[in-house]
């Protein structure tokens, strides 16, 4: 038997091993529980949209654009208030002419989803956690028009750790490895969503006192994907505002906090959004550093000739601190105190990796 054969095989025994799992679930989602669907797939421009048009975080829904958009069509106005096209429009990422084609197609979209004229698939939905509500990662407009429309769902309910390797692991420069694994594990609430290269976030945050974090407004340069954010809000920070080196994982962090239900307090961008913002005239009280974040190219920038009163910096593994120098240099720091090291990863349980805090001395 040929390689090229035994690969075949492999794919047919693959593909029937998923088949089988995508029969086991499937479900059609009754008409009279779809209100409870919680909107799941934002980018960054989305969340910011979409919160603040429904008010909230806890997004679900009847809150969507893509509802009032449905629900528009189908009466020729709204719910009181707002015009559910408008809502859309403002949804959509886009230039004019680009949120004119696209409402065009969702209009068009819509008449023949009415009409039964297109065999739609099915949505995707997952859990955050076992037995708690479902979210939509795939079929927002289906389910959307779903709910306008009266009728039940068709779908099929994925394992997230799935979702986030079967829909956006593979994009390029989104992880830090090669093995499409997160640097920290993703959890929320204490449920595992994906387990990470580390699991030591929480054993961190305990290393660092209370007193660097409480109140404080925090730089996060490198976030483990919303986590840190996310744990630094909930020791006491009065605000985070993280930063990453690609579009992929500002918009997976701010997922993660939005659902978390943080992002009036903690959100994310990317190094060249930060640089377009008043993000450098900003004042914070402390600067986090995650490992390698000095090597995501705007560092220095971000970090010279600000007045923080504390940095938190944890070294790559079997680094020192003076192997940041050359960025410490810019920063008025009397004080160093090393808090702890933590272990390499997971699996590698040798403390490799320096945590330090480094403070402006009394005057």
């Amino acid at each position: 038997m040929t390689v090229a054969e035994k690969f075949g095989r492999f794919l047919v025994r693959t593909n029937l091993k998923l088949e089988k799992h995508l029969r086991q679930n499937l479900i059609d989602i009754a008409f009279d529980d779809l209100p409870e669907l919680r909107f799941f797939q934002f980018r960054d421009h989305n969340a910011n949209v979409i919160t603040r048009l429904a008010g909230k975080d806890d997004v679900r829904l009847a809150d969507t654009p893509h509802y009032n958009l449905a629900v528009h069509l189908l009466q020729e106005q709204d719910n009181p208030g707002r015009n559910g096209a408008d809502n859309y429009r403002e949804y959509m990422d886009k230039d004019e002419d680009g949120k004119e084609r696209k409402s065009a197609s969702a209009r068009t979209y819509f008449e023949l989803f009415r009409k039964g004229k297109i065999k739609s698939k099915r949505a995707v939905l997952t859990q955050l956690a076992p037995g708690g509500p479902l979210y939509i990662v795939d079929g927002n407009h289906r389910a959307a028009f779903s709910l306008a429309l009266r009728r039940d769902l068709p779908a099929v309910i994925l394992p997230l750790d799935q979702v986030f390797r079967s829909f956006w692991s593979k994009q390029k420069g989104e992880f830090d490895n090669q093995r499409g694994i997160p640097e920290h594990t993703i959890s929320m609430d204490g449920n595992i969503l994906v387990r990470g290269v580390r699991d030591d976030l929480e054993k961190r945050m305990d290393m660092i006192p209370k007193e660097v974090i409480s109140k404080k407004k925090i730089l996060d340069i490198g976030n483990s994907f919303g986590m840190n954010p996310i744990a630094l809000v909930k020791a006491g920070a009065h605000s985070v505002k993280g930063i990453v080196g690609s579009k992929g994982k500002s918009n997976w962090s701010n997922r993660f906090i939005l659902l978390d239900g943080k992002f009036s307090n903690a959100s994310v961008v990317t190094f060249d959004e930060a640089d377009s913002t008043d993000l450098a005239d900003s004042k914070f009280d402390t600067l986090f550093m995650a490992p390698g974040s000095d090597r995501l190219g705007y560092s220095e920038k971000l970090v010279a000739n600000r007045n923080y009163r504390s940095l938190i910096i944890e070294c790559q593994p079997n680094n020192s601190l003076q192997e940041y120098e050359h960025i410490l240099a810019n920063l008025n720091f009397s004080k160093r105190e090393h808090l702890g090291t933590l272990n390499t990863s997971a699996t590698k349980k040798v403390p490799t990796r320096e945590l330090w805090l480094l403070e402006q001395g009394i005057s």
